[in-house]
């Protein structure tokens, strides 16, 4: 609180976020500013032996579904398992979950619900090293979340040449 009375501004990196941030906290319109990110120019291309590595090292099949972010609530992991469940293998043999969080114990027992538990992989915690050949592995890139602040995977998906499905909501 202290903190926040003695800033002079907050830097935040969307609208979304700054709205957020003046609603919840009260702070006036004139004390956010917005810089939004960039993304690094080692997403545009990537060798094609690098994504190989990738996608043995990360569990990426082709025609997988790759989701990068928290294993977290606000991710609403849920509904896109759900998703998944009713896509046929044909058509997008994995889903592919990279990170990690509070969420993995009940989204693994949801996908074994689902009949899906062998095609949902848990890939972990991803290098940052190697984000650009993990977009490049995925058929497209999925963000459920409801609550995403800025959304930087979706624009580091489509620097890669990604495709990317998004949530309607939040910053995205």
């Amino acid at each position: 609180a202290v903190s926040l009375s003695r800033a002079s501004r907050i830097v935040t990196t969307s609208e979304h976020s700054a709205g957020e941030i003046r609603r919840r906290l009260g702070i006036s319109g004139n004390r956010v500013r917005v810089v939004p990110g960039g993304i690094e120019s080692r997403f545009l291309e990537v060798a094609e032996d690098v994504v190989v590595r990738v996608r043995e090292q990360y569990g990426v099949v082709p025609g997988s579904i790759l989701h990068v972010g928290s294993l977290h609530v606000r991710k609403d992991l849920p509904t896109l398992i759900r998703a998944f469940s009713q896509i046929p293998a044909a058509l997008a043999p994995r889903l592919v979950l990279a990170g990690s969080g509070p969420e993995e114990d009940g989204l693994r027992a949801m996908a074994r619900m689902l009949g899906v538990a062998d095609r949902l992989h848990f890939a972990g915690f991803v290098d940052d090293v190697d984000l650009p050949a993990l977009y490049g592995a995925a058929r497209c890139v999925v963000l459920a979340g409801t609550g995403e602040g800025f959304g930087l995977p979706v624009l580091e998906a489509m620097a890669a040449g990604t495709p990317v499905i998004a949530a309607r909501a939040g910053s995205l």
